[in-house]
């Protein structure tokens, strides 16, 4: 089975909101016109600074999928979305150890490729959120189910979006990642020393997104049908 690619341009808030899922596996790598800010399905809206917000220009984006808020920034990181049906022999019923098919055919491509050290440990988490309380806050300053990280720096950031017909992993790497950013836009009551600290040193940066995103397509492919 083959895996249908395709690409979307749009606001950020425009393509959290496409329904994408329809049974069959697809790959979509999603292309934001405007930086904005993605609040996870469940946070208030009061966990923003709206200043800051109205400083740095960003518009407001609800996401259908779980998690914290992530700052996209179309020309600093790659975002893609991965696709597939209940039917599908990749599925399981278990939320978190859905992510780990995913995970680890990112992490495959990251050592294909050498975007970074393959001396380094590169890491598919399983088991309990790492820094929950934090990437309850700010996706990237937490490590969940699935997600590809060394030595707690976390390479992909990821969440997903579940319905009878199948699962939507968002997938975002980043090349340069403005740790300020996502930490002012966090209201006062939000913040914690750890969250600071976190994010200015959560984050693997990536200078070669589409050699690294490429890879990750070619080894969905390979993947049993």
């Amino acid at each position: 089975m083959t895996w249908d690619v395709f690409r979307r341009g749009g606001s950020v808030s425009e393509l959290h909101q496409l329904d994408l899922i329809d049974g069959r596996r697809s790959v979509w790598r999603l292309e934001a016109n405007a930086p904005a800010v993605a609040l996870g399905s469940t946070q208030p809206d009061d966990v923003l600074e709206g200043r800051v917000l109205r400083d740095l220009g960003l518009e407001v984006a609800r996401r259908r999928s779980g998690g914290g808020l992530v700052i996209i920034d179309p020309s600093a990181s790659a975002w893609v979305d991965v696709v597939i049906g209940t039917s599908d022999r990749l599925w399981s019923a278990d939320v978190g150890r859905a992510f780990a098919w995913v995970g680890e055919a990112w992490a495959r491509a990251a050592l294909i490729t050498g975007v970074i050290d393959s001396a380094d440990e590169v890491s598919v988490h399983s088991g309990a959120p790492l820094w929950d309380a934090e990437g309850r806050i700010v996706c990237f300053a937490g490590i969940g189910a699935g997600e590809v990280h060394i030595g707690g720096r976390k390479l992909v950031g990821m969440s997903q979006r579940r319905t009878r017909l199948g699962a939507r992993f968002q997938c975002l790497v980043h090349r340069e990642f403005r740790a300020d950013w996502s930490f002012d836009v966090v209201a006062a009551d939000h913040r914690s020393v750890l969250l600071g600290e976190r994010l200015r040193a959560c984050v693997v940066e990536v200078n070669d997104l589409e050699t690294l995103v490429g890879a990750f397509v070619d080894q969905l492919q390979t993947l049993p049908d």
